[in-house]
């Protein structure tokens, strides 16, 4: 049987299909679906494989490497979906196949991935050093290519299991690194669980009011997102937090609401935590009954769900309540079994500080009964342990780490108000005239004043409306910006200054903010070239050549800054107005101009002389040309006599 490329093709794009199905079924909370796509991915795969293995055809190795890749998607998906039901041993085996065909077909990425789950299975049964080592492999796949979401999930994970393992100032360097990039990212609800996971290592060290302000910050951040799982987490911390003060009355308050709200949403295994820890409460308030109905339901959960380290707490608890006299089950026997439980379970997972708490109960189990041989073994055993985890070397060094954190922080702040500094200067620079943008960073915050003799220029283009119509937006907007930037390049070769642009009309002024006596004269040369550049520019829908009207005045303006975020040079007065009167009443392709603007650009007028085509020397090589254009009615003006502006020589 002959297998050709079309088949191989076929059978992986149906693969890929159903992969990302799974994959939205995953994330929908639907894992029996997921988990059957994968199935049926793995089983065609898996199949065809054997079968291509049979007919000897290597010709199509890069399909294959596809297929094999798609294969090793197909069961980290299963391993993923084992994680989330707990089924730890389940989602090693898939994961561990994956991750075997990943490294076959070199695919870096699915190696991350499956080394990161291997690292969240191994982390669920307690087998912290383990899942270090898999951790580490995936933090640095994640880092290479630049996952930032993956990576802050591994140091969160990361931050646990050294938490665990007693190693607190590890814990907190991993958990700060995953709280910064979820900053960075705006992961709210990740920042809290970093947030609370930092406080539990503070109160670890004693720090209980840095422990509670943290605990209550990220509570609140989890109520304002509404994620009910999350602020049933932050009560139990908090109910954990006035467990270790002492305060039993409030730790009954938190933990019986993180309990409620656990059931309510079905999240069993943490409901069995608040549980248990709500048993410990009932011990210390003497209420053992009650104690013993919580922590005896709670481990037997907790061995069921395979939760190796609220088993050991549960164990504890059991232990010292058997060691109470007062109890009426009270048994040195049973105590002392399920405390060396505790001890020898601990021992094999590497967790010091539930090892520590069983030897502590035992001596006082034995002191209790008079077995002083045994108490004292117990005690020394305890001392051993409290000394290797050295929790005050880790405050120290906690405390070390926090401090360079500090240093980096500040270093951090100070080059963000640098950056801004300077970011604000380039900005107001850049809508600003200099000497306004200077004004403004050396901090005179109203800018206002009145400007005597400035020539102000408008354009706009002829039958823009209709041409907008019969373009595409993206037409519009090059076009303009084409035709605008080469007003700019003009502006800034006469030094006049751009007031703004609105729609289709163009804005610019000589004599603001800094008086000229030439401000008529440049203004003329200006609205000449305007008009010579405007002929380089056609008509996409006509191909025609684009024309615009120009309008010219000159007189006294009103000129500052207004906006608190968007600033903005503006003028007003009577002159603005007039100039855009001059520009709406012109005519296409000419440049119309006021009777005081001819004053002011030729002197002429103020002489007593009748302006009939008047010529006069604009640049060396070429002359303006003023023509009479007679009396107008003005609206809001009234009667008034303008004029047109020219190049003399017929190329202007």
């Amino acid at each position: 049987m002959m297998i050709d490329t079309q088949t191989t093709t076929l059978l992986l794009t149906q693969s890929e299909s159903k992969l990302q199905e799974a994959r939205t079924a995953f994330f929908d909370s639907n894992k029996e679906k997921s988990e059957q796509l994968a199935r049926e991915v793995i089983t065609s795969i898996e199949n065809f494989l054997n079968l291509k293995a049979e007919e000897h055809h290597d010709s199509e190795s890069e399909n294959r490497h596809s297929l094999i890749r798609c294969l090793a998607h197909a069961y980290n998906r299963i391993g993923s979906i084992a994680y989330t039901q707990r089924r730890f041993d389940d989602a090693i085996n898939a994961a561990t196949t994956s991750l075997a065909l990943a490294e076959q077909v070199s695919d870096s990425v699915r190696i991350t991935n499956v080394n990161a789950t291997l690292g969240d299975a191994y982390l669920g049964k307690s087998d912290y050093t383990t899942a270090l080592n898999y951790y580490s492999t995936a933090l640095n796949g994640a880092l290479a290519t630049k996952d930032k979401v993956l990576a802050a999930m591994i140091m969160g994970h990361m931050g646990i299991a050294h938490k665990e393992l007693t190693e607190y100032a590890t814990a907190l360097e991993y958990f700060h690194r995953a709280k910064e990039i979820k900053e960075e990212l705006g992961d709210t609800n990740g920042l809290g669980g970093m947030i609370i996971n930092i406080a539990i290592v503070h109160q670890a060290f004693g720090d209980y009011n840095r422990a509670l302000e943290s605990f209550t910050l990220a509570l609140q951040m989890f109520q304002e997102l509404g994620d009910r799982t999350s602020i049933a987490f932050a009560l139990s911390s908090i109910g954990g937090l006035y467990f270790r003060l002492e305060d039993y009355e409030h730790a009954l308050s938190f933990y019986s609401q993180a309990l409620s709200a656990q059931l309510e949403i079905g999240e069993k295994r943490d409901a069995n935590v608040a549980r248990g820890n709500l048993g410990h409460v009932y011990m210390n308030l003497g209420e053992y009954d009650l104690a013993h109905e919580y922590l005896s339901q709670s481990l037997a959960e907790s061995i069921a769900i395979n939760a190796v380290y609220p088993q050991l707490h549960w164990l504890n608890g059991l232990g010292e309540l058997y060691s109470q006299k007062a109890y009426s089950g009270f048994s040195p026997d049973i105590a002392e079994r399920y405390l060396h439980e505790a001890v020898e379970i601990s021992k094999v997972h590497g967790i010091r500080n539930i090892t520590s708490v069983a030897y502590q109960s035992l001596d006082t189990l034995y002191k209790r009964i008079g077995n002083w041989e045994k108490a004292y073994s117990a005690r020394d055993e305890y001392e051993k342990i409290k000394q290797d985890i050295n929790l005050e070397g880790a405050q120290r060094k906690a405390a070390e780490q926090e401090k360079v954190r500090e240093i980096a922080e500040k270093e951090k702040q100070l080059a963000i108000q640098k950056a801004k500094h300077e970011a604000t200067e380039q900005l107001l620079h850049n809508v600003l005239p200099p000497a306004i943008a200077q004004r403004m960073i050396a901090g005179e915050n109203l800018i206002a004043e009145k400007l005597s003799n400035v020539s102000v220029l408008f354009a706009d283009i002829v039958d823009f409306t209709q041409l907008s119509q019969s373009i595409s937006a993206e037409e519009l907007v090059e076009g303009l910006d084409r035709i605008f930037s080469a007003f700019d390049v003009l502006a800034e070769n006469y030094g006049l200054e751009k007031i703004k642009t609105i729609g289709d009309a163009y804005m610019v002024v000589a004599g603001a903010p800094d008086p000229r006596t030439d401000h008529a004269h440049v203004m003329a040369k200006m609205a000449i070239d305007m008009q010579k550049a405007i002929r380089d520019f056609t008509s996409i829908a006509t191909g025609q050549e684009i024309q615009i009207r120009i309008g010219i005045h000159s007189g006294d303006v009103v000129a500052g800054v207004i906006g608190k975020k968007k600033f903005a040079y503006d003028l007003w007065g009577d002159a603005v107005n007039t100039a855009a009167r001059m520009e709406s009443f012109g005519e296409a392709g000419r440049i119309h101009i006021s009777e005081e603007f001819v004053r002011h650009l030729t002197q002429t007028l103020s002489q007593g002389k009748e302006i009939t085509p008047l010529s006069f020397t604009l640049r060396e090589g070429w002359d303006g040309v003023i023509i009479p254009r007679g009396e107008i009615d003005i609206k809001g003006k009234g009667i008034m006599k303008t004029y047109f502006l020219e190049r003399s020589d017929g190329n202007g």
